[in-house]
Order: C-alpha cells, then structure tokens, then sequence
C-alpha cells in the first residue's frame, strides 16, 4: 500500500470527506486544511530550532500526511499528478554557479523550452473527472 492509499484508509476509517472526482473544496474545508498544513510546518520549524531531529521527522511525516489527506478530500488522481511533475522535474537542470539568481547550491532551473506538467495534469484532472472550466467553477491547472 502507497502512502496515498495509507492515507485514504485513515480518512475513510475516521469519515473524514474522499472526493470521488476532482473538486475544489468548500471555503470552510480549505480553511481547516490550510491551518493544519502551517501547524504541521511551525512544528517543523519549532523541532530544528530545538536540534531535535525525531520531532522534525515527526513533523515532517504529518505535513506529508496532512497534505495527501487534503488531495483526498479535493478527489485528486494523486499518483498521476505526482508522476507528471516528477516527470517535469526531471527535465530540469541544476543551476549555474555564476547564476545571479540562484538561491543555494542545490538549486535547480527549468532550462530554455522546459515543458511544465500542466497540459498532462489537466488531462488527468479531466479523466478524473474535473468537468470544463475546473471542478466547482474552478479555472483549471495554472
């Protein structure tokens, strides 16, 4: 079992909402989900300010969980979307050391005629479901 799958079993064992088809969720849901994504994210913080190293793989480990639980309740096609821009950043280049944009040494830059993923995950978005225009009036992938 993937973790996404891992994940839809706790929501589904705790009838926390698994969207059957992409849809973007209610104000009040996004709400509650964007809240729980920064708490996870402060608490990751908050554990390398202390050098604690297990509460910041347990932090870690929640943020990843928090957010795959959030996709499954927007019905995403998860491991397709994640593929496709997996896919995308692999086609990425690392950037130059004389580059007067680059941020860290492990930086990395779409290089000249990149592709983003957006066209493949429209596609799947659509298959999924996602009707014309996005789900629940949504603009679609941007």
């Amino acid at each position: 079992m993937n973790d996404f799958d891992m994940v839809v079993e706790f929501s589904t064992k705790f009838d926390v909402p698994v969207a059957a088809s992409p849809r973007q969720l209610p104000l009040d849901e996004f709400k509650y989900r964007h809240e729980f994504l920064r708490e996870e994210l402060d608490e990751l913080v908050e554990a390398y300010e202390y050098g604690d190293l297990l509460k910041q793989a347990d932090a870690l480990v929640d943020l990843v969980y928090v957010a795959l639980g959030t996709a499954a309740m927007m019905g995403l096609p998860w491991g397709g979307l994640f593929a496709a821009v997996h896919e995308a950043n692999m086609r990425k280049v690392r950037a130059a050391s004389d580059d007067p944009n680059k941020r860290h040494r492990f930086d990395v830059r779409k290089p000249p005629g990149w592709v983003p993923p957006d066209v493949e995950m429209e596609r799947l978005l659509r298959e999924a479901g996602m009707g014309p225009g996005g789900a629940d009036g949504a603009s679609g992938v941007g």
